[in-house]
C-alpha cells in the first residue's frame, strides 16, 4: 500500500503523513472503598465517625502542605516570571483548591514577583486558562 503524500511540495519531494495515534487517558483515581453497612451500635458508629474525621483531617493537612510548597516554589523562583506564575496557578489547581481560592491566592502572591504589576495583569489569563475558556483557542 502506498503512503499518502501532502500536496504543495515539489514533484521530487514527498512528505509522508504520520499515522494516527490513539489517545490514552490516564486513570489516576483510586476506587472508593464500598460504604460500611449501617449499624445500631453507638460505639461502632462513633468509631466510624472518628475514623472519618481523622481521614478528613489528614487529607486537609496534606492539601495545606502541598499549597505551602507551591507558594514556596513560586516565591523562590529565579526563572521567567510568566512561566513560573502560570505553573504556580496550575500547581494550586492540582492541590484541589477552588477557582475562587486560586484567584485570591494569585492576586495575593503577585506582589511577591519581580514585576508585581505584570503578574497582576497575568492573573486574568491564568484563570481563563484554568477554566478552559474556549475563546483563547480562536487565535
Amino acid at each position: 500500500m502506498l503512503n499518502p503524500i501532502v500536496a504543495g511540495y515539489a514533484a521530487n519531494h514527498h512528505r509522508v503523513l504520520p499515522e494516527p495515534v490513539q489517545t490514552v487517558v490516564p486513570t489516576v483515581a483510586r476506587p472508593e472503598p464500598p460504604p460500611m453497612p449501617p449499624t445500631e451500635c453507638p460505639r461502632l458508629r462513633r468509631m466510624r465517625e472518628l475514623i472519618a474525621e481523622e481521614e478528613a483531617a489528614k487529607i486537609q493537612t496534606i492539601r495545606v502542605q502541598r499549597q505551602a510548597g507551591a507558594i514556596e516554589r513560586w516565591r523562590s523562583t529565579t526563572v521567567n516570571g510568566n512561566d513560573a506564575f502560570l505553573r504556580f496557578g496550575r500547581e494550586l489547581e492540582r492541590t484541589g483548591m477552588s477557582l475562587a481560592d486560586i484567584d485570591a491566592t494569585l492576586w495575593q502572591e503577585a506582589g511577591h514577583g519581580r514585576h508585581p504589576s505584570e503578574r497582576r495583569v497575568q492573573v486574568k489569563y491564568i484563570m481563563r486558562s484554568l477554566r478552559g475558556c474556549p475563546s483563547r483557542m480562536a487565535a
